[in-house]
This record gives structure tokens, sequence and C-alpha cells, in this order.
């Protein structure tokens, strides 16, 4: 300091004192880890010091209620007695007394967490009912465990069914997806088979000729046929000779003794038509003949009999050459024999005549029933040549005509004496559905009941052909062995129920009429359609896969008939069918686009009117069985079945996720409360 006189310096003196000269002025928030408002006994409490300023202070201390309680920038700690607490944050500069130091309180309270939860709900229950109301019970820490564990259980089982269930939905589109695409595949290498002209398809269905059972007859018929005859060559007997020479005194007396041979026949078979089941039923006599020991050579012939061929003359062999070769043999003609008469002179002809008679013994065998014989049969073919039935009763009639050394037998007259095993086709319109009924209603043992049904076996072996578009002798057996046998009638499938039906009308050309056909699919029993769909389908794969390569013909009947057979199989049961799912989906594809080439069956299948029962079971929804649903219905409605089942996993699946969402969110509203309120 310095003192002034008249603005001059009279006398100077210097003061000394230390002045503390502190940083900038450091502020501290305290930081807790939860609401200061549920602070609980026991449980860990966290607090943190934050500065304001960049510089950082060298120690920072912690007091609780003026108690050291630690250092360091965090301090940890619980409480064991609830209260009024007060919590001091220190920002040492240098010494714990410097002016320098910043400084922060914080007071809190510690609460017991059942008290406090019993104080808010029963402020809460107060609240609701009113003074005077009962008070609800406090939600203690127990329920908030066990409500814990509740929702973690459920969050972990509907995430497992939520996985679950999109596993099944992915799963169910990859099948569809890859039934669609084979079903593409198989789609198109058939519209190739069905692009080109090509000729008829006959697919080579396997021979079933082995079905049929032995008749009892035809063991006295072949017996008959196997007898030994006398040969043209005689031959010297060593025994007579002998005991002849003794008898004579010493005296040489030759004996000679004719040759005998078993007798062989030579069969002209009459094929009017490569797939006449007519034709069919001669070869399988034949093969009849041959697996009893007759001794058998079989040709051809078509229009007229003077060049017949076989496997070995496929070019053919005139008959007057081929009496050369087979002279010793008998002539046996199966066949009507209307070749051998001139019809303008009605009359029979001299170039036959003169050809079968080089032959000794001969005679036709025709399918014309006997009572069905006209002026051909009785006035024409019967003086020239013996004539029998096919019949059992005709063939024992060849057999005993034979036998006899003379050949003098009545044929007409043996005939009728057993008139009454023989029946007419004459008069019958095998084209109606109600005279086919009634011809084979002639037929006692096809006559069976059920309950109170009475059903033909004869009938429904007819109509379960009606499944297939063509007359096929392997199908005529094969259907017609699971038909019977199932009504247990199996021995009856024998030579005279299959001529029985050959007799009908359309059945030598091997093709029913199409009305005729739609009327017995409508006609037939469900359970026999089933039953010959089935055993078509197992025909159809016996073929093998050479006998029908693709872009054939064969390959694109075969197909198609696999296709419809499976697919109206399917649709009456998809669960026991399942294996045939991929073929509704190839049949829709080939409705859609009319390319299944069958018109009955389409027409049967179609069904616009539901007038008739099909297979087609349109009972997807759980209601009781519908077979009268038409086609274009039923495939409309299975799509929306189809897709159900995606469907169904993918909802449960949303339902699990929303559970397992729902359960997460329950246990965050928990831990909420348990921690904040």
């Amino acid at each position: 300091a310095s003192v002034l006189y008249k603005n001059d310096t009279v006398k100077k003196v210097i003061f000394y004192r230390k002045v503390l000269v502190c940083p900038e002025k450091q502020t501290i928030t305290i930081r807790v880890s939860k609401n200061t408002d549920s602070l609980f006994l026991n449980e860990p409490i966290r607090f943190r010091a934050v500065l304001a300023n960049t510089q950082k202070s060298s120690n920072i201390k912690w007091l609780l209620d003026g108690k050291d309680a630690g250092r360091g920038t965090e301090l940890q700690h619980s409480f064991n007695v609830k209260g009024f607490y007060t919590i001091t944050c220190i920002a040492v500069d240098d010494s714990i007394d410097t002016r320098c130091n910043a400084q922060k309180e914080l007071g809190f309270s510690i609460y017991d967490k059942k008290d406090f939860l019993v104080k808010k709900d029963t402020a809460n229950a107060g609240a609701a009912g009113g003074p005077g109301e009962a008070a609800a019970a406090p939600v203690s820490t127990t329920d908030i465990v066990f409500l814990s564990r509740l929702y973690i259980s459920l969050a972990i089982a509907f995430f497992l069914l939520l996985g679950f269930f999109m596993v099944l939905w992915l799963k169910e589109l990859k099948k569809t997806g890859r039934i669609k695409t084979s079903m593409l595949s198989r789609y198109n290498k058939l519209t190739a088979s069905l692009g080109a002209a090509k000729s008829p398809a006959i697919l080579p269905f396997k021979n079933r000729n082995y079905i049929p059972v032995d008749e009892l007859d035809i063991d006295a018929v072949t017996k008959q046929l196997r007898r030994r005859v006398k040969d043209n060559t005689d031959f010297l007997h060593i025994e007579k000779t002998i005991a002849k020479t003794i008898e004579q005194g010493g005296l040489i007396q030759p004996v000679k003794v004719a040759r005998t041979r078993q007798t062989e026949y030579l069969i002209l078979i009459d094929e009017c038509s490569s797939n006449s089941l007519q034709v069919k039923l001669f070869e399988y006599l034949a093969l009849l003949l041959k697996k009893h020991n007759v001794l058998v050579d079989t040709f051809y012939y078509k229009k007229e009999p003077a060049i017949c061929y076989n496997a070995n003359e496929p070019a053919g062999i005139r008959l007057e050459k081929m009496y050369g070769k087979y002279q010793r043999h008998i002539l046996l003609v199966f066949g009507d024999g209307y070749q051998f008469i001139d019809t303008a002179e009605n009359e029979f002809k001299q170039d036959y005549s003169n050809l079968l008679h080089h032959w000794q013994h001969k005679a036709i065998i025709t399918p014309v029933p006997f009572k069905d014989w006209q002026y051909k049969e009785k006035n024409i073919l019967l003086p020239n040549i013996p004539l029998v039935p096919l019949d059992m009763q005709g063939l024992v009639l060849l057999a005993e005509m034979f036998a006899e050394q003379d050949g003098a037998l009545n044929i007409t007259a043996r005939l009728n004496l057993n008139t009454g095993v023989f029946y007419s086709t004459g008069q019958i319109d095998f084209s109606n559905t109600a005279a086919l009924r009634h011809y084979c209603d002639r037929i006692p043992w096809a006559i069976v009941k059920e309950e109170n049904n009475t059903v033909n076996i004869l009938f429904e072996w007819v109509a379960a052909l009606a499944v297939y578009p063509v007359i096929r002798w392997e199908i005529l057996l094969a259907v017609g062995k699971v038909i019977l046998e199932k009504y247990g009638r199996g021995r009856s499938l024998n030579f005279t129920s299959l001529l029985f039906l050959v007799r009908i009308s359309w059945m030598k050309d091997g093709k029913m009429p199409e009305a005729l056909r739609l009327d017995l699919l409508k006609t037939i029993q469900r359970e026999n359609e089933l039953l010959a769909r089935e055993t078509i389908l197992q025909l159809l794969k016996e073929i093998p896969e050479e006998e029908t390569p693709e872009g054939s013909s064969n390959f694109a009947e075969r197909e198609i008939q696999q296709v419809i057979n499976e697919f109206s199989l399917y649709a009456s049961d998809p669960v026991y069918y399942r294996s045939y799912r991929q073929s509704k989906y190839l049949f829709k594809k080939l409705w859609t686009n009319k390319q299944l080439n069958d018109g009955a069956a389409e027409e049967y299948l179609k069904n616009s009117s539901s007038q008739w029962e099909t297979l087609l079971n349109n009972s997807y929804n759980g209601s009781s069985p519908d077979y009268k649903t038409g086609v274009e219905q039923y495939l409309l409605s299975n799509e929306k079945e189809e897709t159900l089942l995606a469907k169904i996993y993918l909802a449960l699946a949303v339902i699990s996720a929303a559970v397992f969402v729902s359960s997460l969110f329950a246990l965050r509203i928990l831990y909420i409360w348990d921690n904040f309120l």
C-alpha cells in the first residue's frame, strides 16, 4: 500500500497474504441404478458420480449418513434396515477441507417390498371398492415367481410349437411342389405321345390263361381224344409168332400186327378279329387240350380257310398242301363254318368239299348255340361235315363220335337228348342293359342274395369290364377272378362260364357299345368298380417298360388309363390310396385340356346333374360320404382341401408366435412390477 501527500508518495508499505486459487468450479451429479422411489431392502444399489468438467479430481469420496462409505466413481451398497438415508459424494482436490472440493448430497428412502406391495394393493382395493369393502389379497413374492415360471414355460413351449408348425407348413408346400413338378414332367411325356399320328394301341397284357378252373367233363373228353389208333404199317409180333408156330407144330407162321399211335389233331381257328374274345376262347380251348396231353397243331385263317398261317408259317400255307403234311391228323375247324357256304347258291362250296374229303375224320366246332341253329347249320353244314356246338356237351359228343369205329352217330338226335342244358342268344339285344341282365339271370349259380339285395354275379362281371374302354381277354379273366372270388364263386371261372359271356354279340368284336358302357358304369356296385380298377392297374403295371416306349400310342394308352383309374381310386379314399395323389393333378390337367380320349368314362365322371353314383367321394369336410359329385365340382372342392392342410399349419404357427410374444410381454410386465413399482 502507498501513502500520498500532495500527490507525492510519503510512505510505501507492502502487505503479504496467501490466496487459494482453484480450478474451474466442478459440479457433481449422482446417478442411481434404480428409481429412488423403488429402493427395497437387501437389493444391491449402484451409485455413480458424474463430474461436469473435463478435469478429473484426484479422489472421489462417498459418505453415507456422514460416515465413510467408500471411494471411487461408483459405489454399490445394499441396506438391511428400512428408513431414510443420505448419500454424499465429495470430489476431493488436495485435502478434505479445501474450498476447491465439489460436493453433492442425495436423500432417499429404503422400503420393505412386502409392506410396499401390501400398502399399494390395499390402496388400490380401497380406491376400487370404496370404504367398508374388504381389501383384495396382496400379491406375494411367491405369486410373482410362479407367474414368471409359468410365462417362461409358455414362451419355451410355444416357441418350439412355432418351429414345429413352420416345418410342417414348409414341408407341405415342398411336397405339393414336388408332386406338381413331377406331374408336369409326366404330362409332357404323355402329350408328346399324343401328338403324332400312330397305329392303334394294343397293350401287351400278361397272359392269364392259367386262371380258369378245369371242369370235370374235360378229363373224360381229353381221355377219349388221346386214344391210340391203328397206323397204316404193320410189324412182326414176336410173341404171337412164337405161339402160333408152336401151335402149328414148328411150322413158322408169322403174325403181323398194325402199329398204333396217339391221335393227332389239326386245329384251324377262324380269326374273325384280332381282338375277338371268340378267338381267344378258341385259343384257350386249344391250350386246354395241350395241357391234357392231346397232340395239337394250331393254324389260323381269315375270311377264307383256303390259306392258313401260324408262327411257323407266317406267310401262310394252302389247305391242299396242309393235307400232305397233316393227312394223319383229325381236322377240327373252330368257327361258325360259314366260309364253306356258297351264299349265292345256298349250298356247301364244292371246292372245300373236295379238300375236306381228304381227311377221314373232321368236324366243325361252332360257337353258335345249338338252339340257334338255322338252315345253314342243319341243312348245309351238317350233311357235309360233322358239326357240334362249342359247349362242353358238344365236346363230349365230339369225343364219342371219334371213338366210334364206323363214325356213324346221329349228332342232332344226341344233342336233342340234352336240349335242356343249351340256351339261345338269337333274340337278345345285348346293347340293352335290361336285356343283358335278363340274359345273365339264366344262370342259377350267378344269383346271390346280400342282406336285402339280390346280386347277379355274371352281370357284375360284365359291368366291371366297362371300366376299360375295350374288351380284352386278359381283363375278362383277371376281373372275373376277383369278382367271383368276392362272392365265393371262384371255381365258376371255367370254360362254360367264359363261353356264356363270349356269346354276347359285341364280345366277338372286342368292343362294347359306348351307350351300353356308360349304362353299365352307372349300375355297377361301387365295391366291384374298386376291385375292377385295382385289377386293371395291376395289369397295366405288369407290362414291361420296353413294350410301351415313350412317343408310342401304347405309351399314351397306358398312361391315360393308369391316370383315370388311379384318380378314381384316390377320389374314393384319399387316405388309403394316398400314393395316387399325383394322378389327381395329372387327371385335372388332362381333363381341363380334353385329352382323356375316353368318351364314356368322361361322361360317367362328369355326372353334371348328379344322377348316379361314382367313386368320387366329396366328403372332405367330415360330412357323410357323397358319391354323386361330378368331377368338376370334386376337383374344385378338393383343391380347397389340398390347400387347407397348409393353411392349418400356417394358422397354428401364427397362433404359437402370438402366444410366444405375449408370454415375453407378460414377463416384461412382471419384471417392471417386481423392480420399479
